[in-house]
């Protein structure tokens, strides 16, 4: 799995990164603010961007993330899918040898749309031995390899270098980075129905979020959750760790677990220039073995837009609701084959549609963006006929709380 992204405010920094992109690695070029044209392949343009450096507390320990996004483009019409990914991750003055990893991926990079992948490290280092060594700055090394929609080989080679003198992750007082300009707290953007970029792991969406206008954050947009979360080191940096006798609200995680988690009140959460104010979330570890998501973004913020998910441009777009739409009938719902715009239901902060299966079976789902796979319930599963196979393959689902 890549080691991927994202920010926070407590010691946040960015850094500049050098880039080159070529069929195969070679030495780097000073990196451009504007897409380049991959050498070998030019229907794909790339761009690296929000390079960081942020504090977070993993496994007990404050360590820094170094984080960046890879951007990648199809500029001629021609469908790519990336099926394999290796990369080597070296840290100058504290690894004898780099550390290399090769995995499979599904990587569809559309005609003439965006893909966008996150990516991070968080190197161990003793404190003295840090002290001596001084910064931790990555080198990667990063080949894609797939085919086109022609069926041809396509590989595409990335050489990351962090600059020798980047600026650190440091714990200490909250700061504002110079010229950012804060997001309003009414919820209204300042352009409305403005975009802003998203990035994905897995089929998950990731999207930049703003705490209290100050802290950067990374939240994973999930439909599928009745609250915000954050996790408890994001709450310690805020200066809002809950009490003990913090009011909580039960939490229902697939499967049936169930848990209590504590609340705390939030001044802002913004995503982009949209911003919501005075939003009650609550305080859990979603996913411990991600420390670069800082959370959930959930249905209480998300019920007051309405939401457009552009997976060929990787955009979110949230518009404020100006009236709330008639109920919906979801036992009336013929589902289109062509697109088409189709009635859901809440309940809650829940959304359901509902779906056909295999032209005969009505069922009704749950809208669930943090949900990596579609999921059926072995009696919806059976009543359409599908039963796994005795030695069908099968996969590790990570639920919320990291089981």
């Amino acid at each position: 799995m890549p080691r991927r992204s994202l920010p926070q405010v407590t010691g946040l920094r960015y850094a500049l990164l050098a880039v080159c992109l070529s069929v195969m690695i070679t030495g780097c070029a000073a990196l451009s603010p504007r897409p380049r044209l991959a050498s070998g392949h030019p229907s794909v343009a790339w761009q690296a961007t929000d390079f960081r450096v942020v504090a977070r507390t993993v496994d007990g320990a404050e360590r820094e993330l170094y984080t960046f996004t890879l951007v990648l483009d199809e500029t001629q019409g021609s469908a790519v899918t990336f099926t394999q990914l290796d990369y080597t991750i070296y840290h100058p003055g504290i690894n004898l040898i780099p550390a290399s990893e090769r995995t499979a991926i599904v990587w569809k990079l559309r005609p003439h749309s965006e893909l966008r992948q996150l990516f991070y490290s968080s190197p161990y280092c003793s404190a003295a031995r840090c002290a001596t060594r001084g910064r931790l700055t990555p080198w990667w090394h990063i080949l894609l390899t797939g085919t086109n929609d022609q069926g041809q080989p396509v590989r595409v080679g990335i050489a990351l270098a962090w600059p020798s003198q980047p600026p650190v992750a440091t714990p200490g007082e909250p700061h504002e980075l110079p010229g950012t300009a804060l997001p309003t707290t009414a919820v209204a953007p300042a352009v409305v129905g403005s975009a802003v970029p998203f990035a994905t792991m897995g089929h998950t969406v990731l999207v930049h979020a703003m705490l209290n206008h100050r802290e950067p954050v990374t939240l994973l947009l999930d439909t599928g959750a009745t609250r915000t979360m954050l996790t408890p080191d994001i709450a310690r940096r805020l200066g809002l760790s809950p009490a003990v006798d913090a009011p909580r609200s039960p939490i229902v995680m697939l499967g049936g677990q169930r848990a209590q988690m504590p609340l705390i009140h939030l001044a802002s959460l913004a995503v982009g220039d949209t911003a919501v104010a005075d939003l009650q979330v609550g305080v859990f570890t979603p996913l411990p073995h991600t420390p670069f998501i800082d959370g959930l973004l959930g249905g209480d913020f998300l019920k007051r837009f309405t939401l457009k998910l552009d997976y060929a441009r990787s955009r979110l777009q949230l518009t404020p609701q100006v009236a709330p739409d008639p109920p919906s009938r979801l036992s009336a719902l013929t589902p289109a084959t062509v697109q088409s715009t189709v009635p859901i239901e809440t309940i809650g902060n829940h959304i359901l549609v509902r779906a056909v299966l295999n032209h005969r079976e009505a069922v009704t789902l749950l809208l669930d963006t943090g949900a990596t796979h579609t999921m059926l319930t072995p009696a919806a599963a059976r009543r359409v006929g599908l039963a796994p196979a005795p030695h069908a393959l099968t996969g590790a689902l990570q639920v919320v709380g990291g089981r």
